[in-house]
């Protein structure tokens, strides 16, 4: 399994960076994160539920990540096209943030014997310290959302 994520992903690499193929690069990398969500703990426990749920919270993450990153380089001369495509990455984060909230719980229900030992495991400490970790992304989200985006659109006009 390693070996075919390892090699999907460079192949992704080979096609965004080299052949200058997106789509080609898009496919490649989506199958990349369906092999990741096979593979791991996943994969041991709980598979029917938890490898699907793997790979959507793989697929979530980079999807926010990836519109990230296309924000961060897209060109800023054009003020209403740089506005457009942050809102885009707004909702894109938005919908990605549900994903990876449904996707995390389903997977932390599996993988600890009770709901409670969330507080008393190693396990349960590192899933509240993603949870605090998620809930200061979505807020760092929402500020720009609701006070920065809006303010884009208005120095537009």
């Amino acid at each position: 399994m390693e070996t075919w994520r390892a090699g999907l992903a460079l192949l992704a690499l080979w096609a965004v960076a080299l052949a200058r193929r997106p789509r080609i690069a898009f496919v490649l990398a989506f199958l990349a994160l369906v092999v990741s969500g096979a593979s791991g703990h996943s994969a041991a426990m709980h598979p029917m539920w938890t490898e699907p749920a793997r790979a959507l919270h793989l697929m979530a993450g980079g999807a926010w990540l990836g519109s990230l990153i296309y924000l961060v380089s897209h060109e800023r001369q054009d003020a209403d096209s740089f506005a457009r495509a942050a809102f885009s990455v707004s909702t894109i984060a938005l919908v990605s943030a549900i994903v990876v909230t449904i996707t995390g719980v389903i997977q932390g229900l599996s993988f600890l014997p009770s709901p409670l030992d969330v507080f008393g495991s190693a396990y349960g400490t590192i899933l509240l310290a993603k949870v605090v970790g998620l809930l200061v992304l979505i807020a760092f989200g929402a500020y720009h959302r609701y006070r920065i985006l809006p303010g884009l659109v208005q120095k537009e006009r």
